[in-house]
């Protein structure tokens, strides 16, 4: 199956244990930004219509999960695609739906959560500067919950609105510095 890889387990000869790990899609370095990003488009109007959506990047270092996920100025990566199409997605409801984007931008790091965008000139112009960096004795630090509905949230993280995908795309470069 193409879509699926087999390990074996070496150090185990007598029960030569086989594990089976199923992905939806590979992609090699035959593909580009364009082959990585319509594979997921459709997760653009999922998050329109109210879903929680997750595109997750995984893999050892140097395997190209911040290149896949950003790209370059001249190869957008999934991350400023996807910004792009929330906002066409918006755009061609018409003039009939009122539309809020917000946005936060987190990084899991030596097991601690990070508000990457807490201190960004943005958060200072919409009133929300914080902290990004959680102190020593945890004061500030962010924590996954459900709310009361069972939406997962991360309490205390700075959340900001954009009105355009420029501003989230501005968002989101101010919470890279920020890594």
């Amino acid at each position: 199956d193409e879509y699926a890889v087999k390990v074996y387990d070496e150090g185990n000869k007598a029960t030569r244990e086989e594990k089976e790990y199923l992905f939806d899609r590979c992609f090699t370095d035959a593909n580009g930004q364009e082959d990585v990003f319509e594979d997921c488009r459709h997760l653009m109007q999922s998050a329109v219509d109210g879903f929680n959506v997750c595109i997750f990047a995984y893999g050892q270092t140097g395997s190209g999960k911040t290149f896949t996920l950003e790209g370059s100025d001249s190869m957008p990566g999934v991350a400023p695609r996807a910004m792009t199409e929330v906002f066409r997605i918006i755009d061609a409801l018409g003039s009939g739906w009122e539309v809020k984007v917000s946005c936060y931008m987190v990084e899991l790091y030596n097991d601690k959560l990070q508000d990457l965008l807490g201190s960004t000139a943005a958060a200072k112009e919409q009133g929300k500067d914080v902290n990004p960096k959680p102190s020593d004795d945890d004061k500030g630090r962010l924590d996954i919950k459900k709310d009361a509905k069972g939406i997962v949230t991360v309490v205390g993280v700075t959340m900001l609105d954009a009105g355009n995908a420029d501003e989230l795309l501005s968002l989101y470069d101010q919470g890279k510095k920020n890594r």
